[in-house]
């Protein structure tokens, strides 16, 4: 299971996933979620022999990067408890919160989420001296390259 989402963006969709019971009689079963404190589930536990599970990331202030969680579902009803599913989570940079990954943003410090880039020389205007002759990186955190 793998879920994504920029940093600091929208919460990506809940995941269902299905526990069933191929046994006889009702699977009475409880989960716990380890390592994964941006993980919800939703029932965590019950009795049915066929439960609809909701899988939910709970935040997306992380540090950028792939985060990983293991489901175990248990049961002392089974003979093959506890059962593991594995999820991950990758966060992906967006540095200035502009809703635009920093690897596809052509401004990437500075919030600019139309991109505006009006010389069409890969940085974004919020960065750029626009109307300066050469490409000029005006942005604050780097000082003043000219090239």
């Amino acid at each position: 299971m793998a879920f994504s989402a920029l940093q600091f963006g929208a919460l990506p969709d809940s995941q269902i996933v299905t526990l069933s019971n191929t046994g006889e009689g009702t699977l009475t079963w409880w989960s716990q979620i380890q390592s994964g404190d941006w993980l919800s589930i939703s029932p965590a536990s019950g009795s049915a022999n066929d439960q609809v599970i909701a899988l939910s990331v709970t935040t997306t202030n992380l540090s950028a990067s792939t985060h990983h969680a293991v489901i175990m579902f248990m049961s002392a009803d089974a003979d093959n408890t506890p059962q593991t599913l594995d999820a991950t989570y990758e966060v992906i940079a967006d540095t200035d919160r502009d809703g635009v990954a920093d690897s596809q943003d052509n401004c990437p410090a500075i919030e600019n989420p139309g991109q505006e880039d009006l010389n069409h020389d890969n940085i974004g205007d919020a960065c750029c001296c626009v109307g300066l002759t050469g490409n000029i990186d005006c942005d604050p955190a780097d000082g003043v390259d000219i090239s």
